[in-house]
């Protein structure tokens, strides 16, 4: 994608993961979705040096409804240690640009390791709450924001049936892992059919089944969260997140070398993996 590569020589970065997300990695786009590209980005070290805080995000908004917007290595492995769910969407989205093996690995290894269910059950709590409370609470309502809540819904859902692991980020794999009455089902299909047929902006009529799942789904997460351990840190996950951020700035130097050395001539050739 040669967005990204632009990316990667006017911020002097290198990209680790560039994946899709929003409807079309979800699995409900419309004719005129646009690209939501995310992506996770390593600073070489002397980035990490300075005594004042720098923006660890890159957002660009490009013609042709291309929006992109990346996360440094240091707030993803920060955040990731939390439990955010977010960096573990990306890293398990369906449709991806870009990707080192070695850090994808290093990103699974270390979210395998942190007990994120308790904040996953917030997390899409949050979420479905929040699309509830503003755009389902009409009728017609957007069908683009009727599935932004179905989506988190279908994870508690997942969550609460399967004891362990962590919902897939699409709508299709999700529902396949839990499991719908045929009323939620018939609702489901009648809303993805619309969607895919209606611009952004569609809109339709509230669904009962659906609704009734989205309220339902959001209780129970409340007492499920109750149930799952606490996140407290852990000193060992906490080395192997800084050394995974070691292993990304040193890549990053030898890609943003390289980089200038070919802009300067070279046919030095790039660099191998990682770590």
């Amino acid at each position: 994608m040669p967005a990204l590569a632009e990316v990667e020589r006017d911020e002097g970065v290198a990209v680790l993961l560039a994946i899709e997300s929003g409807s079309r990695a979800w699995g409900f786009a419309s004719p005129d979705s646009d690209w939501d590209v995310r992506f996770l980005y390593a600073r070489p070290t002397l980035w990490h040096l300075g005594l004042h805080e720098q923006r660890d995000v890159i957002e660009r908004s490009l013609p042709d409804d291309l929006d992109l917007s990346g996360w440094d290595m240091r707030k993803t492995l920060g955040l990731l240690l939390r439990g955010n769910c977010t960096v573990r969407e990306w890293r398990a989205s369906p449709i991806r640009y870009r990707s080192e093996p070695a850090f994808v690995d290093d990103l699974r290894h270390l979210a395998d390791q942190v007990p994120g269910r308790r904040a996953a059950l917030h997390h899409y709590r949050s979420l479905a709450q929040q699309v509830e409370a503003r755009w389902l609470q009409r009728s017609p309502v957007p069908l683009k924001k009727y599935l932004y809540a179905v989506r988190p819904a279908l994870a508690l859902r997942w969550l609460r049936v399967n004891g362990t692991g962590f919902p897939p980020m699409d709508v299709p794999t999700l529902r396949a892992g839990a499991p719908l009455s045929d009323a939620e089902r018939d609702a489901l299909d009648d809303l993805l059919r619309r969607k895919a047929l209606a611009s952004e902006i569609g809109v339709g009529d509230r669904l009962a089944a659906l609704d009734d799942m989205i309220g339902t789904e959001m209780r129970k997460a409340e007492a499920a969260a109750l149930a799952e351990p606490k996140l407290s840190p852990d000193p060992a996950l906490i080395t192997e997140a800084n050394e995974i951020l070691v292993r990304a700035a040193q890549f990053a130097d030898q890609r943003v070398t390289t980089r200038n050395s070919r802009g300067n001539g070279s046919s030095t050739p790039p660099s191998g993996r990682a770590g």
